[in-house]
Parts: structure tokens; sequence; C-alpha cells
């Protein structure tokens, strides 16, 4: 047991040494472009970049920001400097006598139509 204690502690260390990273940040309502699924230590210099889900964007106030992240020789990871946010719909239309109820007009949102008494 004491054995398996002093490897594994060995190991980190090495990771350290030779500068790899570990999982790149996650991205809420987003992912990774790169297919680095099945990997769990990264290169000093591995560039990751990342994209929103469908239905997402980046956040405007954002756009100009990073959407990648670079393994440093200190074994962390760049900064993330990106937000993904629900896209608007925009405007659900009208009806004819009519009306509609909704919270907002983003990406998930419900719209409820209704007619008019009568």
């Amino acid at each position: 047991m004491l054995e398996t204690l002093i490897l594994a502690l060995m190991a980190v260390g090495v990771a350290r040494v030779t500068g790899e990273c570990s999982k790149p940040p996650h991205l809420e309502n987003g992912f990774p472009t790169n297919k680095f699924t099945f990997e769990t230590l990264f290169d000093v210099g591995t560039k990751i970049t990342y994209k929103c889900n469908l239905g997402y964007v980046f956040k405007k106030e954002m756009l100009n920001a990073s959407r990648s992240v670079t393994c440093k020789e200190d074994s962390t990871w760049t900064p993330l400097a990106v937000i993904c946010e629900p896209k608007t719909c925009g405007n659900p239309g009208s009806i004819a006598n009519g009306y509609y109820e909704a919270t907002n007009a983003t990406f998930g949102s419900k719209v409820t139509f209704h007619c008019d008494r009568g």
C-alpha cells in the first residue's frame, strides 16, 4: 500500500517536471473542437480551441476574447476567456385575433400563443 502511494506521488512529480497539463478547462454550453476525447495529459504548447453547443453563441461582449487555451510550462492552462450564452430567437411573430406570452426569446425558451375571446 505504501509503495503504491509513493509511486503515485512520483508520477505526479514527473508530470509537473515534464510540463504536462491535465484535462483542459470546462466551458459551460460549449466543447473543445479538437479531438482529445481520450487524452488525460497534454504536452506544453498544446492549444485547444472551443466552440459553443448548438443553440448557443459566444457572449457578444467577449467576441474578441480568446476561444482557446494553451498548456503552459508550469502545467497549467491559460485562462478560458469566453462564455457561451443562448442565441436570441427574435420576435416569435403575431397571430390574428390573439397574442403570445414569453419570458424571453432565447434558445430553449417557451412561447405560448393565446386566441382572443370569441
